[in-house]
């Protein structure tokens, strides 16, 4: 289902029994999807050529990201390693970062004592598919994913997240350095630099 996305119109999607999305006419794979409990999440669906298959880049909750922004800046989590373990560990602590994020904008915070509680999403994937989500992996995964979101979403800014929960500092400093050194450069070469970069008007 497709309709120009508005704000008078996404208030107006009420839950059904299945998950459902709609598709913005004015902006080509950017959806909003609804779960059975009514929770409003804008994503982007896109083809990774890399694996051949479909792929959700959520951008977040509504309202909690406006639809003005939606398809403007784009959010992500991001840790560049070869273990598996260590990616699964960082994709708990992105997971545990949003919730208290998204339930302190809501006001619907829990409290044990003096400590804030993470409460889980209503229809939270499994972890294992937060991670396939969220830009974790080796330099070559996170370079393909990322090539893959920015062709799909064209986004004016990408903020990245590289130390939350408790990811240790040492961990993040490696991602950092090699989003910098190895996965930025093998993005320019597949996407050409950045608008304002040296040489991109020459490029274009």
């Amino acid at each position: 289902m497709k309709s120009k996305l508005t704000d008078a119109a996404i208030r107006s999607y009420g839950p059904h029994p299945k998950q459902y999305a709609v598709g913005d006419t004015s902006c080509p794979g950017l959806r909003i999807r609804v779960t059975p409990k009514g929770v409003k999440t804008f994503a982007f669906a896109y083809r990774n050529k890399a694996i051949g298959k479909v792929q959700w880049l959520t951008l977040g909750h509504y309202p909690d990201v406006p639809l003005a922004k939606a398809h403007i800046t784009v959010n992500r989590f991001a840790h560049i390693t070869g273990s598996k373990e260590e990616g699964l560990r960082f994709a708990e602590n992105a997971r545990y970062q949003s919730r208290l994020a998204s339930s302190l904008r809501r006001r619907q915070e829990v409290m044990q004592g003096t400590v804030l509680v993470d409460v889980p999403f209503p229809d939270e994937p499994p972890l294992e598919t937060i991670y396939n989500d969220l830009l974790i992996g080796d330099v070559e995964t996170v370079a393909e994913k990322l090539v893959a979101e920015i062709g799909a979403t064209h986004p004016v800014h990408v903020c990245f997240s590289f130390k939350v929960g408790n990811t240790p500092h040492a961990a993040a400093m490696r991602s950092m350095e090699l989003m910098i050194g190895e996965v930025k450069p093998r993005v320019e070469r597949a996407l050409g630099p950045p608008l304002g970069a040296p040489g991109r008007a020459a490029a274009e």
